[in-house]
Parts: structure tokens; C-alpha cells; sequence
């Protein structure tokens, strides 16, 4: 896996939202980074990995959100990002593009 940013389509329980995702891979199988949600807040906007762990193309990350707690698990290949997000403990699909 190596550092980028990819603009992803997390499809959730209520609506489906289109962010900008950065990765930054650590030699020690850490996963570094921050979610864009792009909602217009610059204060509040970017949030940072509260945890975040990889392994070859796959990854696994956990933040928080406003008043919920996202995970997000899945998959590097190439250019593109497939995966699974996980909020208030239903999962659903997870895609994107590097950018």
C-alpha cells in the first residue's frame, strides 16, 4: 500500500456521502490518515483515525464522526479502494478512486 488520497462513496444507513479519503502507511503495519467529509466546515471537516492498521493492499481503520463511530475495512488495488463501512453496527459498501 502507499500513501494517497482517494475520493470515496461510503453508502450508509440513512444517505450516501462522497468524501476524501488519505491514507499514510507506516512501516510497522500502522495506518495513518484522515477522512475529508467535505461538508463545508473547514474547522471540522478533516478527522483523523482514531486507529488504523494495514496489510499489504488491505486495511482496516476506525474513527469517529460527529456523535458515531465509523469503521471502515477493505481493499487497495491499483487505483481503486473496495471495502465495507460499518456505522451503528450495520455494514455496507465502500468504494473509490484514487485522485
Amino acid at each position: 500500500m502507499t500513501t494517497g488520497k482517494y475520493k470515496v462513496t461510503l453508502v450508509l444507513p440513512a444517505w450516501t456521502v462522497e468524501n476524501e479519503l488519505e491514507l499514510i502507511p507506516e512501516d510497522n503495519g500502522v495506518l495513518k490518515g484522515t477522512l475529508n467529509t467535505m461538508n463545508g466546515d473547514a474547522e471540522n471537516s478533516v478527522v483523523s483515525f482514531s486507529k488504523g492498521f494495514w496489510n499489504k493492499d488491505f486495511f482496516q481503520i476506525s474513527l469517529t464522526v460527529g456523535p458515531g463511530k465509523l469503521e471502515l475495512v477493505g481493499k487497495v488495488e491499483h487505483e481503486t479502494i473496495t471495502g465495507v463501512v460499518i456505522i451503528d453496527h450495520t455494514p455496507d459498501s465502500l468504494t473509490g478512486i484514487r485522485i
